[in-house]
């Protein structure tokens, strides 16, 4: 029943990686982890203390709508190279 209403881990998990996943050296794919577990912690942190109206100009200020599919791409892209890296270590 937690997985359909929610037990609260997907806030826990950028705060996870960021204090379990300190690496910075060791090859593209560790520090590749760890600035996606920091970039995660700053957009929740963004989430919670900057209004929706706000977020909401920031996207349409660097052409989010716009460039949707270019940046779901890129996301698409690392994800698949990360998942690749780790069956490969």
């Amino acid at each position: 029943m937690d997985a359909v209403l929610g037990n609260g881990s997907h806030r826990r998990r950028p705060r996870a990686v960021v204090l379990g996943h300190q690496v910075w050296s060791g090859g593209a794919l560790p520090v590749v982890v760890t600035l996606v577990g920091w970039a995660a912690l700053l957009k929740g942190v963004t989430l919670l203390l900057v209004p929706a109206e706000r977020i909401a100009a920031a996207y349409k200020a660097v052409g989010f709508e716009r460039f949707y599919h270019v940046w779901m791409v890129a996301v698409l892209a690392v994800g698949l190279w990360v998942t690749a890296m780790a069956f490969v270590a």
